[in-house]
Order: C-alpha cells, then structure tokens, then sequence
C-alpha cells in the first residue's frame, strides 16, 4: 500500500510540475504567437497597423475575421477566433512577460536609422483622456530596453505616427462538440426524462 501511495505520490509532483511550468509565448504559426498561460494568440508584427489613426486601425483589425484575409493565414477554424485590439486586461497578462521576452517574440513596430527598434502599439478602446487612446511600449535606452507602464502612455485618435502600430489579439476558438459525444449527451437526457415518467406512473 505504501508503495502504491508514494507511486502516485511522484507522479502526482511529475505531472503537477509540467503544468506549473514558467509562462512561455511561442510562435505557432505563421505570424501567430500563443500564450500559454492566457491561452491568448497574438499577432506578431507591431509594425502591421502603423502610420494609420486609431479608426483606421479599429477598422483594418476588423477586416482580420475574413477567412480571405491575408490569403487565410490568419483564419484558423478551431483554433483560434475574434481577432480585436486587445483590452487592458489582456495587456496587462501580456505585460507580466520582460521586456526581453516580449522582444524575442513580437516583430518591432519601427527599426530606426541607428538600427535600435521600437515596440509601440495602441490597445483599449477605452479613451485615456477625453481624446486619446492607450498606447504600450518598449523603447531603446541606455542600459538596454524600458518597458513603459501601461497606465501613463497615451496617443491621440488622430494621429498616424508611423512608429505605432496596435496589440492585436485572438481568442482560443470555443471548442465543437464531436457528434459522438452529443449523441452520448442526448442518450443520457432522454434515460433521465424516461426514468422519471416511470417513477410518476408508479406513484
């Protein structure tokens, strides 16, 4: 018996290590980068909605959602859907990666002459102030990279500076019951409502 306890015991910690792993973003596709923890995927190039005011970024993103876009290859039926400009509470689970790892990851909205790049994108739709919109960044600086907090930066509605893009986001697709499994379902419903019409007859 004790060996049988301290079997489990172990696998209990070997299996239980594997899903406490430290949080990692992979590319899973081309230009698709997933979250393992949030089970988000996000769009790699900051740089694709650049030069473009806030409605004319809304507005490409939401072009995204057609199967045609980009000759599909951001349409994935299963696994992925909803792309949108992600809201505060997914940048902030972004946010919770360094800024090292999210440059290992994401493609720069902006290279600059020097060859430094840039990580600028806008997010939420909620407004900042009454004209403008967050916006999330990491820049160059001295000692490496500073990676901005997500309460303090702002850009306008208006504005097209060619160095912001958007922090585009997709849901985990829902998944679709397999017909065997809703047979089983429907099967079980219906031993359920036979069983009580027999109890009432009974009675």
């Amino acid at each position: 018996m004790k060996k049988k306890l301290i079997g489990l015991g172990v696998a209990a910690l070997m299996f239980g290590g594997v899903g406490g792993a430290g949080a990692t973003l992979a590319v899973v596709s081309d230009g698709v980068i997933w979250d393992d923890v949030t089970d988000l995927y996000w769009m790699q190039d900051l740089s694709y909605f650049t030069d473009m005011t806030y409605d004319e970024q809304i507005a490409g993103i939401s072009v995204m959602n057609d199967s045609a876009f980009e000759a599909g290859k951001y349409d994935s039926p299963g696994t992925w859907e909803n792309w949108h400009m992600a809201d505060l509470s997914e940048m902030t689970n972004l946010w919770n990666y360094t800024a090292e790892e999210l440059i290992q990851n994401f493609d720069p909205s902006i290279i600059f002459s020097s060859g430094d790049l840039a990580f600028n994108g806008r997010y939420s739709e909620v407004k900042f102030i009454n004209y403008s919109h967050y916006d999330a960044y990491i820049y160059p600086n001295t000692s490496g990279y500073y990676k901005g907090e997500l309460s303090t930066a702002s850009s306008s509605d208006g504005d097209s500076w060619a160095h912001i893009g958007t922090w585009v986001v997709a849901d985990a697709a829902t998944p679709t019951p397999e017909p065997a499994t809703m047979l089983l379902f429907g099967t079980g419903l219906a031993g359920l409502v036979g069983s009580r019409i027999s109890k009432k007859k009974q009675q």
